[in-house]
């Protein structure tokens, strides 16, 4: 970005990776943050609440069964 001023200055910004990018990874309350803003023009926010909740459960549910009946229930 390059931005002139009144006064006659140039100011200059370069950024080489972009936010979310391996070299600028989001931080874990951007990833929800950015889950939910994304989640929400899809699904109620009740339902992307639930699916979230699930899935950061997800290593102590015994199967996916569940989870692709709430996908089903909420997607579609």
């Amino acid at each position: 970005v390059k931005l002139s001023t009144k006064d006659g200055r140039i100011l200059k910004m370069t950024r080489n990776h972009a936010k979310g990018s391996p070299a600028d990874p989001l931080i874990r309350n951007e990833v929800v943050e950015k889950y939910y803003r994304l989640a929400e023009t899809r699904i109620d926010p009740d339902d992307a609440a639930r699916l979230y909740d699930y899935v950061m459960d997800l290593e102590n549910k015994p199967d996916i069964k569940s989870l692709t009946g709430l996908l089903s229930a909420s997607v579609l």
